[in-house]
């Protein structure tokens, strides 16, 4: 999201990348470890980036052809610098033979919606904060910067919210893995012995609730709760207050509106640089367009970032295994 705001946000730079090139993002993280013909491809592709070697982060830039020859590969910013590498790719650029991937995709890295599940975007941005002075201007992009994430809500989470309950499989999925501060790099997330309190519950409209009981209960429901978050250490933490509302209607899940706000305090390894002190940190929650249209929201599709480990993320098991 960062880059999204300072290198690619050049008119230049989005004109070249639209008509010259594919432009892909992935998450290094999935094709590391993938033991299949597209986690190939990627060792293959980023272990030609010059001075790269095992054990050091794979994230960056890279525009290669598609038999997986390196034309450029780099990991810093500037739109300058950015454009330079374009160009040299471009000028190195040689049409190859037709390359596809071929073979089994491992299945241990699919990140498939569960049925009935519905995605919700997310996105965080610290509001308020006693930020040193910016020392250039990609330090002030990231003093402002917005960052982007998506919930998973389950069938069985969807019918709990229809009966009234925010379910606690809900609630701690957003404690755990979506009070997060993201804003400026790839954060620590919290440990099930962290979350003091993740309490959420619903209050159903009186004016919307109809009379016939459970069957019946308010389509739009008001949502209200406390979270608290506290890193073994001490280092790290968020005490947050929760507000907004909820829709149900014949059973589908139609609005999900979520504010999160309050005070944050700490960084980690990935994500220095917070500042200094409680900072106020806002978190908010919209339901996503469908992605099975074609006019839906493709990016959704984009799994959240704690599913790395997906049954701890679905509250399956205590910790990322």
């Amino acid at each position: 999201m960062l880059d999204r705001e300072s290198s690619f946000a050049d008119a230049q730079v989005i004109e070249t990348l639209q008509k010259r090139f594919v432009p892909l993002a992935l998450d290094v993280w999935y094709e590391e470890r993938r033991e299949d013909a597209a986690g190939e491809l990627f060792r293959k592709v980023v272990y030609q980036r010059e001075g790269l070697e095992p054990g050091r982060t794979t994230q960056g830039f890279y525009a290669f052809a598609p038999d997986g020859k390196l034309l450029q590969g780099w990991n810093h910013r500037g739109v300058d610098r950015l454009k330079e590498h374009l160009k040299k790719a471009l000028d190195d650029y040689e049409p190859p033979k037709a390359a596809a991937l071929t073979g089994v995709a491992d299945a241990r890295f699919d990140r498939t919606l569960p049925d009935g599940a519905r995605i919700v975007d997310v996105h965080a941005r610290i509001t308020k904060a006693d930020w040193p002075e910016p020392k250039d201007g990609y330090e002030r992009v990231m003093q402002a910067a917005t960052s982007s994430d998506h919930l998973w809500i389950v069938r069985e989470e969807i019918a709990a919210l229809g009966a009234g309950t925010f379910p606690t499989s809900l609630a701690t999925r957003i404690a755990r893995f979506h009070c997060i501060d993201n804003t400026r790099g790839e954060p620590p997330l919290w440990e099930i012995a962290e979350v003091q309190r993740a309490e959420i519950k619903i209050e159903p409209d009186p004016k919307r609730a109809g009379t016939a009981g459970v069957a019946k209960l308010a389509a739009l429901s008001a949502v209200e709760g406390t979270i608290s978050l506290r890193s073994a250490d001490g280092e790290r933490g968020y005490d947050a207050r929760v507000g907004g509302s909820v829709e149900i209607k014949d059973g589908a899940l139609t609005k999900f509106d979520l504010a999160i706000r309050g005070d944050f305090f700490g960084s980690g390894e990935y994500t220095r640089n917070a500042p200094p002190g409680k900072f106020t940190l806002a978190i908010v929650f919209t339901l996503a367009d469908a992605v099975d249209t074609a006019d839906g929201d493709q990016a959704a599709r984009v799994p959240p970032q704690g599913a790395r480990w997906l049954d701890d993320y679905l509250g399956k098991v205590n910790g990322r295994q």
